[in-house]
């Protein structure tokens, strides 16, 4: 009866109990040891692939569920009973030897609601039987006591299994109110960020961060917080605001290594109980900051599937732990982290957008005040550092001379092939670049030789080691992307060479004009991304927010603009260096309105001005004496050769045409990612035919534009350029129709036939224009 006693008061007791783990698994302790006469009793509350340990001292900590007899019990939902423990190979002696008690006989049973296992008690040594002897003493009555031990029976598991159930309940009904806890918390802590924000400059990407990781480390109780941010020029994450930092020197850690890089490499979670005993772990930095890292939270922030930055927690207060104390983190804290990293993410995308949509405006005042004032290279009040610049190698590596002896090795190789005529509207970039171990220092070394023909570099007063560093400059800022790389504006250049020199353009211009048009021609895609404004539109990247909101379609090629110049403004690659005031300012407003004029969304306008230009000289050449009829003669040199890619033999034409198709499959793979609608023509799995797509672009673009610029009254020493754009044209009809044997023509990676060079010919990384 005592015992049906004690359980129906241990029911009123936990109906009556606050709902605080704490204090409820103390009574659960002192019940449960008064019910079934145990020594020692501990619960063992699951929390996902973890246990909190409460013990009757006050103690908790956190243990794995794949650890210890609690462990096995908690993941089997098993009862065991062990009457002699050391004879049991799931038994830890450890704690015995650390406290001098000994354990003999062990019951841990799950604690259960409805079908789910909430926790497990464990039970330790069985009091034992006291039994009473009677004996004379003296002739006197006298009362012996001893002690027999016992083990635990059958008894005290239905004893406690039906203890259990009312025990399941309350530890259920306690989960449930801390989790309204925690909900509340979470809202609360949630509103105080964006309260906090609301006061915040929405471009202050530090003070952003700053704010939500203090957020976050209020709500989830940690001791210290960092926020790396991802620097994706030197390929590292960066630090200022890890806790305690004293140093005053950013923290940095190489993508890919550490917890935080390789978080930041495969954009998944982590979640370390131990810290010393992970593999990433690198201690060098508590060592630094002197300080020592337990269990750790570690979070990518993304937007759009781009990792920008990674959060960190380090250390969750043990609230039931004497002062100082440290436990895990668990599975409910990394999902509320992650909450977190959401909201983090995108405050930072909307903050870097706005940064660069400002920064670049200014830009876009900058760089029209050069044109209107014609502002002078190597004038440092004038240099622009654009937000997205690649060039940063420019201020910490000088062109060495290894590199531009490699670029005069290869140039002696091209010198010593006579047969390679660079001059001609024929030349074979793809042949000449595989004659060198390092296809772009050829590609320098054409660039090299063009220059060197036309006589202007002893002109212009531009020694060799300065032009070699400028192309240096120039190739360093080109990504490897598929059209829009180094080896299109190689190409671009050389190109200009035939126009103005075997074209007969060169009659119409000045020199200066046709150097910088030379020099334009080197700078006119830089730091191209390989993917167009439609793109940038479509997926609301900071160039895409930036043309939407100040309605300006040429954002790319004022990024471009701006780079060009600030190669120029690095004295020891100012190839404009040698001339007077006026020649320099002339040249640099010269060269900014050529690459604005590459923008293909002005085609048709450019295109019409010359038309009612040719016009209105009724047959007669242009007057070339009107400056603004010189202007919009070199911004179509320009242009033109920007799309030259279809006036070239068919073999090269082709390869360009490759080249085309690849990068807009590159963009259209990148559109489905970010689940925007991706255009026929750059959807890789239509499989649209190649001919169809060049036959395209030349109806569309090309073939009205070369017709107009090579004819009567315009420039008709440029015919060959419609002669070979038409050859084409009927090759790739020929194709599409099935009447030619040219059966490799559709397969990206055959070679060309007809070479006057033996290499191997391999698509390029190159493309048609894109913007």
């Amino acid at each position: 009866m005592s015992k049906a006693n004690a359980m129906l008061q241990m029911a009123n007791q936990l109906a009556s109990d606050n709902l605080d783990e704490r204090t409820l698994s103390q009574s659960i302790i002192v019940t449960a040891k008064q019910l079934i006469d145990s020594d020692r009793c501990s619960i063992f509350v699951v929390k996902g692939d973890t246990l909190q340990a409460y013990f009757e001292d006050g103690q908790t900590v956190i243990i794995s569920n794949q650890s210890g007899i609690a462990g096995h019990v908690a993941r089997t939902g098993e009862t065991v009973n062990i009457v002699e423990a050391y004879d049991d190979n799931r038994f830890n002696s450890d704690v015995d030897k650390a406290t001098g008690y000994r354990t003999k006989s062990i019951l841990c049973m799950p604690i259960r609601f409805g079908d789910h296992i909430v926790g497990v008690a464990q039970l330790i040594n069985k009091r034992p039987l006291m039994v009473n002897g009677g004996q004379e003493v003296s002739g006197k009555p006298s009362i012996a006591q001893w002690e027999v031990e016992r083990p635990f029976s059958s008894r005290d598991e239905e004893l406690f299994s039906t203890f259990s159930t009312f025990v399941g309940v309350s530890l259920r009904n306690c989960r449930i109110n801390q989790g309204l806890q925690i909900e509340t918390e979470k809202s609360k802590a949630i509103l105080e960020v964006v309260a906090m924000l609301s006061q915040t400059d929405i471009r202050d990407v530090k003070n952003i961060a700053t704010h939500v990781m203090a957020g976050a480390k209020k709500l989830l109780h940690a001791d210290r917080s960092t926020l790396f941010l991802v620097d994706k020029e030197n390929n590292e994450l960066y630090s200022e605001l890890a806790d305690n930092n004293s140093t005053g020197a950013d923290l940095r850690v190489p993508i890919g290594k550490g917890v935080a890089g390789k978080v930041a490499e495969t954009q998944q979670a982590e979640n370390i109980v131990d810290a010393y005993q992970h593999p990433d772990f690198d201690p060098s930095v508590d060592k630094a900051l002197g300080y020592s890292t337990y269990s750790m939270l570690c979070e990518p922030i993304t937007f759009h599937n781009e990792v920008l930055a990674v959060a960190q927690l380090m250390n969750k207060v043990d609230g039931n732990g004497p002062e100082g104390s440290f436990t895990a983190f668990t599975a409910k804290d990394q999902e509320t982290f992650r909450t977190f990293a959401m909201f983090a993410g995108i405050s930072i995308s909307n903050a870097h957008m706005l940064q660069f949509a400002v920064e670049a405006g200014n830009e876009l005042i900058q760089l029209n005040n050069r044109i209107d004032e014609g502002g002078l290279v190597g004038d440092q009040s004038m240099r622009v550092d654009p937000l997205r610049r690649r060039n940063s190698e420019i201020s910490k590596a000088r062109i060495g001379s290894k590199e531009r002896a490699s670029i005069l090795e290869a140039l002696a190789i091209l010198n010593s092939t006579p047969d390679i005529d660079v001059t001609s509207p024929s030349f074979d970039l793809f042949a000449v670049r595989r004659m060198s171990e390092n296809p772009s220092d050829m590609g320098c070394a054409v660039v090299l030789k063009v220059f060197q023909q036309t006589g202007f570099l002893e002109l212009f007063q531009v020694d060799t080691e300065t032009f070699i560093n400028f192309i240096c400059f120039c190739r360093r800022m080109y990504r490897k992307v598929p059209y829009h790389n180094f080896f299109h504006v190689v190409d671009a250049c050389q190109t200009i060479y035939t126009f103005l020199f075997r074209g007969g353009i060169r009659e119409y211009l000045s020199d200066l004009d046709c150097f910088t048009l030379l020099i334009t021609a080197l700078v006119h895609d830089l730091d191209h991304m390989g993917v167009n404004n439609s793109f940038h539109l479509k997926t609301d990247s900071p160039l895409g927010i930036l043309s939407s909101a100040t309605g300006n379609t040429s954002v790319l090629e004022v990024h471009h603009c701006n780079l060009a110049v600030d190669i120029l403004t690095d004295p020891t690659a100012n190839v404009f260096s040698g001339l007077d005031d006026q020649s320099r300012s002339t040249a640099v407003k010269t060269m900014i309105e050529c690459v604005l004029a590459t923008d293909m969304a002005r085609h048709g306008e450019f295109l019409s001005k010359f038309e009612t230009v040719v016009a209105n000289g009724n047959g007669e050449l242009i007057n070339m004496s009107d400056p603004l009829n010189r202007k919009l003669v070199m911004d179509l040199v320009m242009k033109a050769a920007d799309i030259s890619n279809v006036t070239k033999p068919f073999e090269l034409s082709r390869l360009w045409a490759v080249a085309v198709t690849e990068e807009f499959y590159r963009q259209g793979d990148q559109e489905r990612a970010k689940g925007v609608e991706v255009l026929p023509q750059f959807d890789r799995s239509k499989k649209t035919e190649l001919a169809k797509g060049q036959i395209g672009f030349i109806n569309f673009v090309c073939e009205k534009f070369f017709t107009v610029i090579s004819g009567d009254g315009a420039f008709p020493g440029m015919r060959w350029t419609l002669e070979n754009l038409q050859r084409n044209k009927q090759e790739w009809t020929e194709i599409l129709n099935g009447t030619t044997r040219r059966a490799s023509l559709l397969d990206l990676t055959a070679s060309p036939r007809n070479s006057n060079n033996s290499s191997t010919h391999a698509a390029p990384h190159l493309d048609v224009k894109s913007k």
